[in-house]
């Protein structure tokens, strides 16, 4: 449709899309029912804009130079398993057949699939391919009387890009303006609220195991007997034939008896999304309740995605689907004629409902209702538009092809191929709890993991080592042959512990001494050393292989950024120190009496212990380390001899010392001999890039646990980090 000044109210059918290219400016207002959805947007000159997928009832006005109005793409479908809503006008089959009307019983008889039978399907007085009854794809009666019915080429689906596509509302909830941001409909007006609850900062508890997003949110707080009612919400009224939910929930930790809070709704009677006292979601049409069964929502403290999606007609009646932090969906099918969203003017609201007790409590921000049923890949896509950082993230060949059915057959390392090629960019989830697409870090954040397999409540973002007891892990993590560990680390005085530790691979630090040549005299230095221990069998009798890394003369007592990456391949670890690399060994002694490559027999670090102030791991002992190396290189072959001799004396005599200063006083309470935060666990090896990406700025988290040496106070600004930092590498 062209026009040079306005193209007055292009009518949609229900599943309709407009496709919009213009020459110059232009606007668009989008009415259904006669109710403002999106008034005055602009259309962009170059290229298509997406407005909305159709619902009964819905117009669109253009006014502008030069428009054309393109409606309906004839490849968009969703269902991209068996094409059962393609809508499409492709009427041959694949061996080139002429399709049958729908609407004629000639040369086929067809009495149960009609347009009258299966209003849903998309059939009529038409020829057009169509999957009415869940075959395998599209496929229609032929014109042949020989061939009753095939398979139709269809070609892929060509939808418009974009979740925004059907975005009805889209409420923030982050301040005391309750205001959609998708148009000018449907602004919300708090009932019940006092100003000091409005825009609450919700801050989740960080000891559960599935916490992949920043943990962190402005968002309404509602604490019962309160609700957000939309006002001029003409377009939500709506008996929706489609329809999908999205939100971020929160909740604290229970006290007392659990009560069901309604989520958003238009009350029992018409449709509502509740979440229950069993933590299930819960979606209420009409007198149909469907609920999530196994999907629950925990009430952690933590925040949790939630999506719930309907549609009202498909070939096996109405389906229901939900979605919980990226988990594969729940999906439920219904007869279509127990789940049709009754027609009434009941009033949408959140939080709360006009007719029922049910009141949430909680934190609830970036809430989103559809016109449409979303895709597993929009529920992917938009749960990682929010701040989504994955805290348990490591790629998971199983759950990836459970969760996308195209992957199937894939071995694991191509399923991982296959991700990093094609998934990414199309918003894939590698792992349950992950970050879809480009989000995803691939790492495990190993404290709050081990906290939450230990159920043990977290304090603080960092773990202290000796005055907190250390956090196990039975089935420990996997040994793959490249792997990296990063964390901030703070050591105290004369200190020894491991950061993680294990029978066949350890991270520890100690008391060191080398021998240093100073002014021409050797001489004994105490030092600290970073160590890598490692064994090819879990057995004890196995041989203890270090890499380790002096610190010297460094000030340990700060906070630092350590990291280590180990290649089995090339059988050489790199020791990072705020961000720079410090070091590259070999895995093994040079001298070694046999070939081994890492991880050899060991499978995974298990039991892993993380936070020990053991200075044994089940085998692995974490002894002084004595260095020879000299800071000065003039010394003859015999001063060198008579240095060794002298630095083995030395060596026995620190051994002895550091074993009876290790002996606990059973009066004195244990010492703290360190702290670590953010430690990760990664199966790749860390580029350089990244490693001083990690280090350049000291985590938020940090800024408060008062261990800098400069200062005694808590209020610890990001300027004091630079300038304890810059002081430390100038030492």
């Amino acid at each position: 449709m062209q026009a040079s000044d306005v193209v007055a109210d292009v009518v949609g059918e229900v599943g309709a899309h407009w496709e919009l290219v213009t020459s110059g400016d232009a606007k668009m207002d989008v009415m259904i029912d006669g109710q403002p959805v999106q008034q005055q947007v602009p259309v962009p000159r170059v290229g298509n804009f997406v407005l909305l997928w159709a619902s009964a009832g819905t117009t669109l006005q253009v006014s502008g130079a030069a428009v054309a109005v393109l409606e309906n793409p004839s490849n968009c479908w969703h269902d991209s398993v068996h094409g059962s809503d393609y809508r499409g006008n492709v009427a041959v089959t694949e061996a080139g057949r002429v399709c049958q009307m729908w609407s004629l019983q000639a040369p086929h008889v067809h009495p149960q699939i009609t347009p009258f039978q299966m209003p849903w399907a998309g059939l009529g007085t038409h020829n057009n391919c169509r999957n009415p009854n869940g075959r395998e794809r599209p496929w229609c009666f032929t014109n042949d009387p020989q061939v009753e019915w095939e398979y139709c080429n269809v070609g892929a689906s060509d939808c418009f890009p974009g979740v925004n596509t059907a975005l009805i509302a889209h409420w923030l909830l982050d301040d005391g303006e309750v205001k959609n941001m998708a148009s000018g409909c449907c602004s919300g007006t708090k009932q019940g609220f006092a100003e000091a609850v409005d825009g609450m900062q919700i801050i989740p508890n960080r000891s559960s195991a599935l916490m992949p997003w920043r943990s962190r949110g402005v968002a309404i707080a509602f604490a019962g007997q309160q609700l957000i009612q939309a006002t001029n919400a003409g377009p939500l009224q709506q008996n929706f034939q489609e329809m999908s939910i999205t939100a971020w929930i929160t909740a604290p930790k229970p006290r007392g008896n659990i009560t069901d809070a309604m989520l958003v709704g238009r009350g029992e009677r018409v449709w509502e999304l509740v979440w229950n006292n069993a933590s299930q979601l819960v979606l209420h049409i009409g007198d149909v309740n469907v609920t999530s069964d196994s999907l629950t929502v925990p009430r952690d403290g933590t925040w949790h995605f939630v999506a719930c999606t309907y549609r009202h007609s498909t070939p096996h009646g109405a389906k229901v689907q939900f979605f919980v932090d990226g988990h594969k969906p729940m999906v439920h099918e219904r007869p279509a004629d127990q789940m049709q969203i009754p027609v009434a003017t009941t009033e949408l609201t959140i939080g709360g409902s006009l007719t029922s007790d049910k009141f949430f409590k909680g934190g609830m921000r970036e809430l989103r209702l559809y016109s449409r049923q979303l895709t597993l890949q929009d529920v992917d896509q938009i749960m990682g538009s929010v701040e989504c950082l994955s805290s348990l993230d490591r790629f998971d060949p199983q759950y990836y092809r459970e969760r996308y059915p195209d992957t199937g057959s894939l071995s694991d390392v191509e399923a991982e191929v296959e991700y990093r090629e094609v998934g990414i960019d199309e918003q894939r989830v590698p792992c349950m709890g992950c970050c879809p697409g480009g989000d995803a870090q691939l790492y495990i954040d190993m404290i709050p993991w081990a906290r939450a397999a230990s159920n043990i409540e977290a304090t603080n973002a960092w773990l202290t080592i000796g005055t907190e007891l250390p956090l196990i892990v039975n089935e420990g993590v996997r040994l793959s042959r490249q792997l990296s560990v990063s964390t901030w680390l703070q050591q105290e005085e004369n200190s020894t512990a491991c950061v993680l530790s294990s029978p066949c691979f350890s991270l520890c630090f100690n008391r060191a001494y080398a021998n240093r040549t100073l002014a021409g005299i050797p001489t004994m230095v105490e030092t600290t050393a970073l160590r890598l221990l490692w064994r090819g069998a879990p057995e004890q009798s196995s041989e203890v292989h270090t890499v380790e890394l002096m610190l010297d003369d460094r000030n340990i007592t700060d906070w630092h950024h350590v990291a280590v990456a180990v290649n089995g391949d090339s059988m050489v670890a790199k020791w990072s120190w705020d961000g720079k690399q410090e070091s590259e060994a070999p895995m093994t002694k040079i001298k070694a009496s046999h070939s081994i490559q890492f991880p050899g027999k060991c499978s995974s670090a298990a039991p892993l212990e993380i936070g020990s102030n053991s200075t044994t791991t089940d085998g692995l002992v974490v002894e002084p380390v004595t260095n020879t190396t000299d800071v000065a290189t003039d010394g003859l072959a015999s001063r060198k001899e008579k240095e060794e001799s002298q630095t083995a004396v030395a060596t026995r005599t620190a051994r002895k010392l550091l074993q009876a200063s290790d002996v606990e006083d059973a009066d004195n309470p244990p010492n703290s001999t360190g702290k670590i935060a953010m430690l990760r666990w990664y199966e790749r090896l860390l580029k350089p890039q990244e490693v001083e990406k990690m280090a350049a700025n000291i985590p938020p988290a940090l800024l408060h646990a008062n261990f800098f040496n400069d200062t005694n106070s808590t209020d610890i600004d990001a300027s004091d980090v630079t300038k304890t930092k810059t002081k430390t590498k100038t030492n």
